[in-house]
């Protein structure tokens, strides 16, 4: 099955904004979050299931769906969620907006973990909110969350938070202690919880990913954002979902859908989600391998030839966040430096103004695609 990973997948020309976006079709981009090898064989039969029936008409949800899920977080995360909190969705920036609309007013603080996922901040600006910094703490390779600044902002009167589990771009994924600190400070001061779980599949550790569902009996001022896209490259048939444990917040969220007349998923989205549901473990089990492989590589490699980077330890996602402060570089010449090299990454202050010469890469392609970027980017900085 690994070979599955490594097959070159020709996606110019095919709408993809990953490489269409580009106008240099030569460069080899290494930004945008999602994975240059086809979905899960599963999904794919699905899929071709659907289209060849022929008719597209109006769809419901089946309970297959609800299922799926259900399923899913028990036999990963061995978590028990009930059909009747989940609530589908077309995407989880859009379940946030939501939610957003719901828990806050123009004008009121959301707390972030910087630096983080760059659509949380447009969601919060362009919905004229405030974005208020809990900065992750670095230390050496990996980083940790900073507790007392997190209660002193729940202690300010900041009522809502976003919690991306794991986080993107550093990596994390997140210990049970850790998120249970996070709940319990929250409790404290009646604050919400948002989690972001989209890329909890994305484990290439051997350590348990843990949801925040679990922490339901503690607290249940939370719901929790997710979807199969990342993990099952399907962020292009729009399905998400959220998992809504209090009553009244989930009356809310479906309030808020009929009123703003929101689409539920695609026949096709929810198709694919069931059968990556119930049938693609093993599926992302490989594709977690590959993932750790790839990372073992550029890690190695770049400690060869470019020492002086350092490379974020990797836990979950398949996004390495890379250091290149010995450059003295701001975000636009690393940027602008690369491009000339035929290499498009993510530059770090999209995620944080302080991380000006970082950069964020995506090593979910196959391994030949990784081993012509990391000979680029050793050019462009040796």
């Amino acid at each position: 099955m690994n070979g599955l990973f490594n097959e070159k997948i020709e996606r110019t020309n095919t709408g993809a904004i990953k490489w269409d976006a580009q106008p240099n079709k030569e460069d080899l981009p290494f930004w945008i979050a999602d994975s240059d090898y086809a979905s899960a064989p599963c999904v794919l039969d699905a899929l071709k299931h659907v289209a060849s029936h022929g008719v597209y008409g109006y769809n419901k949800i089946p309970d297959e769906f609800f299922d799926a899920i259900k399923y899913w977080y028990k036999k990963r995360y061995d978590s028990n969620v009930l059909k009747e909190w989940i609530i589908p969705s077309t995407g989880v920036i859009l379940s946030i907006r939501m939610l957003l609309d719901i828990l806050t007013k123009e004008g009121d603080g959301v707390i972030l973990q910087t630096p983080v996922y760059h659509t949380f901040h447009h969601v919060i600006n362009n919905n004229n909110r405030v974005i208020i910094e809990n900065k992750l703490i670095k230390q050496n390779d990996t980083y940790v969350m900073n507790y007392d600044n997190l209660e002193s902002l729940f202690k300010m009167g900041h009522k809502v938070m976003i919690l991306c589990s794991p986080h993107n771009p550093v990596g994390r994924i997140w210990k049970e202690e850790e998120i249970k600190k996070v709940l319990e400070i929250a409790k404290k001061y009646n604050a919400f919880v948002i989690i972001d779980e989209i890329h909890s599949d994305l484990n290439v550790t051997s350590n348990k990913f843990v949801s925040g569902i679990d922490f339901v009996n503690i607290y249940d001022n939370i719901v929790i954002c997710n979807a199969p896209s990342k993990a099952f490259n399907i962020a292009g048939l729009h399905t998400s979902y959220l998992i809504v444990p209090k009553e009244e917040m989930r009356n809310k969220i479906n309030a808020l859908s009929e009123k703003e007349f929101l689409n539920s998923p695609s026949v096709f989205g929810y198709s694919a989600t069931i059968a990556a549901y119930t049938k693609g473990e093993e599926w992302i089990k490989e594709q977690n391998k590959h993932i750790l492989n790839n990372y073992k590589y550029l890690k190695e490699f770049l400690n060869e030839y470019l020492k002086d980077v350092v490379v974020t330890k990797l836990e979950g996602t398949y996004l390495v966040w890379l250091d290149f402060s010995y450059t003295n570089l701001t975000t636009d010449e690393i940027l602008e430096k690369c491009k000339n090299n035929g290499i498009i990454c993510s530059g770090g202050v999209q995620f944080c103004k302080d991380y000006e010469s970082y950069l964020r890469f995506n090593i979910a392609c196959p391994f030949d695609q990784l081993k012509e970027g990391l000979n680029r980017l050793v050019k462009t900085f040796k």
